[in-house]
């Protein structure tokens, strides 16, 4: 039993705890809701402001190119050709695609597009608002300089030029002004300029269009920040070019014109590692040349000398037994000769392209090692046109271009032990020959080894001649090893501004900025906003509600014989609700008081008042808020004569009591002129007899009190009280006031007492239940107009959205 009661405690506390969650879950959407209006309106102005921006901003379209650089060992894209040049040296091997993205991207090549392009002068349809710019087919004419001056442009100028007829038109600038016939010289301060007419894109009558020019500088960076290259895929060697522009021909034009710079770059890369190696054969065939000239005359000289006729028939056996070692020795001798001159000029020219083509026969690891080389020393070149020597990326270069030499230099060195090597061997057989030839004739002798440097100088003479035409040929049939897989293509729709994008944040910024102004206004609210706050703070119970008064009209009274209004009805259960605490028949004195001013006290009293009198009852109200009467000044009544009067002698209680005027069995006590002491004149006993003389006389009697926030009356009214209504206004009093009520009520300074909540409007779903204890809300409204409160003009959804800022 003790374990089901105490599961059946945690279950009820589990219960009351989802119940409280609930209700204030109910609570935050309720008050989301009932602020539609303002949703509304922001999403509207959202909206608008959305289609406003996309109005008035240049679109921006992508365009898109595919190149794949040839990459011949992987196989990429190789070709036939490739191996000839991989034999004669020519070929640069296999492509580092980062390098070329870096080449794609330098400054020098955009250059380049923007002098071919004129990207440096922009042209526009003048507009109030917003020009429109204009290219190629759209623009109605052309500028062309004939001697730009390119130095003398430092910031951007602009002119405006309009048609005065078929031949003439007028250019002005912010200095001065040019009329100027078409295709004729204009001389401007940029230099001497033609303007030529499209007549195929008429000029608009009465427009004006705008020309400007930036130097070449300043229009290559601003165009070359909108390209981008990058690869797709790690695994393949294609990269992906896109260029961002406003205009889809131009971005078209730039890309492709990009891409044949590009490739005509690399064309004549090529080209100067042809011209680098013919430059050096070119040098070393005029010294093998001067050299074997030499030689022919020695040997010349030397037959004539000692009658030679017929050395080969004299030595016939001789050379026959010589032949082979010597065809070795000169084989060995000029590859010697050629590292030797590669040597030297590797070390006198660091920053210059290897001619490898010397050297293939020494193997692959040489011939690659060189085409990296080069291969460096191209994206060397390259990049200095666009940076300086001290770019990071640079200096990567070098270093790798100082570890590459190195190794060419290693290679060189150990190449030439090993022919070294092969010459000792040779030259060893080629002795022993020598000691069998020693019976042969001295002049002989001599005269062989005339013909043997002969016969070297000779081969390394024609290998020269052969290198030189193999280059020739090549440097004439020189292709990329780039090709384009997709032309430029611009996108069809724009890609900036996104339309759907922008709309749709517009929507959510018109939604979410209420939500969150709502929800912050809310966590920061200090007033009494529904009635779980005053269940929260005070136990004092709610007998009534009363909604906001929307009727027409300077009567502070909506409720009257026959009133069928909701506000009329919520005052009749206010009355039915009062009749459980005053059952007898001697409780009949009801005070109404409040926190503040402005709550709508003197509303209540006048209402419940009237309520009561159309019932049937005979009521008097006392007008006790001596200091800021309100009930005289609303019933018109000069106020000369009250009760004030009556506690100091000056009339009678007949005197006083003054029918109200509008509905029959309502009486009423002004308050009497404003006195000097109104708390002391209370506590006269003329006031206890006052009240004694009217429990005789009439049903009710309701006193209108000060509010008892700020003053001591009301509470000196509380004791000839039965109840007290204490009115609360919703939206307007502080929730920490409620503590006065709640004080009250504890301390049983005013042990009968009940709040009544005033100014509800049920159209903003505020939470609050009809009457005592009652959890039901009205699904209808009703119209507001000039009542009890100050601002009497209808609301509107604009009135309600200025009054949620004003919260």
């Amino acid at each position: 039993m003790r374990d089901d009661h105490q599961n059946l405690v945690v279950s009820s506390n589990e219960t009351e705890a989802a119940e409280g969650q609930s209700q204030e879950i109910n609570k935050i959407a309720q008050m989301f809701f009932s602020k539609w209006y303002v949703f509304l309106f922001c999403i509207v102005v959202s909206i608008c402001g959305a289609k406003l921006y996309l109005r008035y901003t240049t679109p921006i379209y992508k365009i898109a190119a595919k190149i794949l650089i040839k990459d011949v060992k992987s196989g990429s894209g190789g070709d036939a050709g490739s191996d000839v040049l991989q034999i004669l040296g020519l070929d640069n091997g296999t492509n580092n695609v980062d390098n070329e993205l870096e080449i794609l991207k330098t400054y020098s090549l955009f250059e380049e597009v923007t002098k071919s392009l004129n990207l440096n002068i922009k042209y526009y349809l003048k507009a109030k608002f917003k020009s429109t710019e204009l290219y190629k087919d759209t623009q109605p004419f052309k500028i062309s300089f004939v001697n730009f001056k390119n130095d003398s442009v430092t910031a951007a100028v602009l002119y405006e030029i309009y048609s005065k007829d078929n031949k003439n038109f007028v250019l002005s600038s912010a200095k001065k002004i040019w009329i100027g016939k078409w295709g004729e010289m204009v001389k401007l301060p940029e230099g001497d300029a033609v303007i030529l007419r499209n007549y195929e894109c008429p000029i608009r009558e009465k427009s004006k269009y705008l020309i400007a020019i930036s130097n070449y500088e300043s229009a290559t960076l601003a165009y070359s920040r909108a390209f981008e290259a990058a690869l797709p895929n790690k695994l393949v060697t294609s990269v992906a070019l896109t260029y961002k522009d406003n205009i889809r021909e131009r971005g078209v034009d730039i890309l492709n014109n990009l891409m044949r710079f590009y490739m005509q770059d690399k064309i004549d890369d090529q080209n100067s590692m042809a011209d680098s190696t013919i430059s050096f054969i070119k040098e070393r065939l005029e010294v093998v040349s001067r050299e074997l000239q030499t030689k022919e005359g020695e040997i010349e000289h030397f037959k004539q000398e000692n009658g030679i006729v017929d050395a080969d028939i004299q030595g016939a056996q001789l050379i026959k037994n010589f032949d082979e070692t010597s065809d070795k020795l000169n084989d060995l001798e000029v590859q010697i000769n050629i590292i030797n001159s590669v040597e030297k000029f590797i070390s006198e020219h660091s920053n210059s392209i290897v001619p490898s083509t010397l050297l293939f026969k020494e193997g692959s690891n040489f011939g690659d090692i060189v085409r990296k080389y080069n291969e460096l020393q191209s994206t060397r070149i390259r990049l200095l046109m666009s940076s300086t020597e001290k770019n990071p990326l640079i200096n990567d270069v070098d270093r790798q271009l100082e570890n590459l030499r190195n190794q060419l230099l290693s290679l060189l060195a150990s190449s030439k032990r090993e022919i070294n090597f092969s010459l000792t061997s040779i030259k060893k057989e080629n002795d022993f020959l020598n000691r069998k030839m020693e019976a042969a004739p001295s002049k002989q002798r001599i005269y062989l080894e005339y013909t043997r440097q002969q016969n070297v100088l000779q081969e390394l003479y024609l290998f020269l001649l052969k290198t030189q035409e193999q280059t020739n040929i090549t440097r004439s049939s020189n292709l990329a090893n780039i090709r384009t897989i997709d032309a430029a293509r611009a996108d069809m729709g724009p890609i900036s501004p996104n339309k759907q994008m922008i709309l749709l944040v517009a929507f959510m910024i018109g939604l979410l900025a209420p939500l969150t102004w709502i929800y912050i206004i809310a966590l920061f609210n200090t007033k009494i906003q529904s009635k779980s706050d005053i269940i929260q703070l005070t136990k004092v119970p709610i007998i009534g509600e009363v909604g906001h008064n929307y009727s027409r009209g300077n009567n502070s009274i909506v409720i009257q014989a026959g009133s069928k209004s909701l506000i009329a009805e919520q005052l009749r259960s206010l009355r039915t609700n009062l009749q459980f605490f005053l059952s007898s028949d001697a409780k009949k004195i009801i005070m109404i008081t409040s926190s503040m001013s402005e709550e709508g006290k003197s509303f209540i009293t006048m209402n419940l008042a009237s309520s009561l009198a159309i019932s049937g009852k005979k009521i008097v109200v006392v007008e006790l808020d001596l200091r800021k009467p309100k009930i005289s000044k609303n019933l018109g009544f000069e106020n000369s004569l009250g009760f004030s009067n009556y506690s100091i002698n000056q009339s009678t209680i007949d005197e006083i009591i003054q029918p109200s005027g509008f509905v029959e069995g309502l009486f009423v006590i002004p308050a009497g002129p404003v006195p000097p002491n109104p708390a002391e004149l209370i506590m006269l006993p003329k006031t206890a007899e006052l009240f004694e003389a009217l429990k005789e006389r009439f049903d009710y009697v309701i006193i209108d009190t000060p509010p008892i926030g700020f003053v001591t009356d009301a509470q000196l009214v509380s004791k000839y009280a039965d109840f007290t209504l204490y009115v609360v206004r919703n939206l307007y009093t502080n929730k920490a006031q409620l503590k006065i009520v709640d004080g009250l009520f504890r301390e049983q300074k005013i042990p009968r007492i009940g709040i009544v909540v005033n100014d509800i409007d049920f159209n903003d779903g505020q939470g609050y239940g009809y009457g005592y204890g009652y959890g039901y809300g009205y699904g209808y409204g009703y119209g507001y107009g000039e009542g009890y409160f100050e601002s009497g003009k209808s609301k509107g959804v604009f009135g309600r959205i200025m009054e949620l800022f004003n919260f």
